[in-house]
C-alpha cells in the first residue's frame, strides 16, 4: 500500500521533482528505490524522445546541406551564363566599334 501512495504522489509531483528530491536525499531508503524504479521508464522514454530528435536534426541538417548544393550548382549556372553574356556584348560592342570605323 505504502509503495502505490508513493507512486501516486510520484505521479502528483511529476519527474523533475522526484528527481529534485532525489538528488537532495529527501527520500528515506525504500521510498529512493521506488522513486528510482519509477523513474526508469519515464528516463528510457525521454531517451528515445531524444534519440528521435537528434535523428530528426540530422534528417534536416541533410536536406539542408542538399538544398545548399543545389543552390550552389544554380549559382555557378548563372554565373556562367552571366559570363557568356558579357563575352558577348563585348563582342558585339567590339563589332560596333569597328563598323564606325569602317563607315
Amino acid at each position: 500500500m505504502i509503495n502505490d501512495e508513493l507512486r501516486a504522489q510520484f505521479e502528483r509531483i511529476g519527474e523533475e521533482q522526484v528527481r529534485l528530491n532525489l538528488n537532495n536525499h529527501r527520500y528515506n531508503e525504500r521510498a529512493t528505490a521506488i522513486a528510482i524504479e519509477w523513474l526508469a521508464p519515464r528516463e528510457e522514454e525521454s531517451r528515445r524522445r531524444i534519440s528521435a530528435l537528434q535523428a530528426e536534426q540530422v534528417e534536416i541538417a541533410r536536406s539542408a546541406k542538399d538544398a545548399a548544393w543545389v543552390s550552389a550548382q544554380a549559382a555557378k549556372g548563372a554565373n556562367l551564363r552571366s559570363t557568356v553574356a558579357i563575352i558577348v556584348a563585348l563582342i558585339a560592342l567590339g563589332v560596333s566599334v569597328f563598323g564606325l570605323h569602317q563607315g
